[in-house]
């Protein structure tokens, strides 16, 4: 998990223009995008969770 947020953060960082290096915050882009991860794996369970519930198995 840490590997797929270092990926996320680096790409986000190489996205940015080369002329915006020296008024970077850097701070505000390691929270958008944590933030950013955390409601979309947060979206994914929630639409994704009733589909994998566990069914009640039969009485014998």
């Amino acid at each position: 998990m840490a590997l797929y947020v270092a990926i996320c953060l680096l790409a986000a960082l190489f996205a940015l223009p080369e002329t915006a290096a020296g008024h970077l915050p850097v701070v505000g882009i390691i929270w958008g995008v944590s933030v950013g991860l955390a409601i979309a794996h947060w979206f994914a369970f929630r639409v994704s969770g009733p589909t994998h519930r566990c069914r009640s198995r039969p009485q014998s």
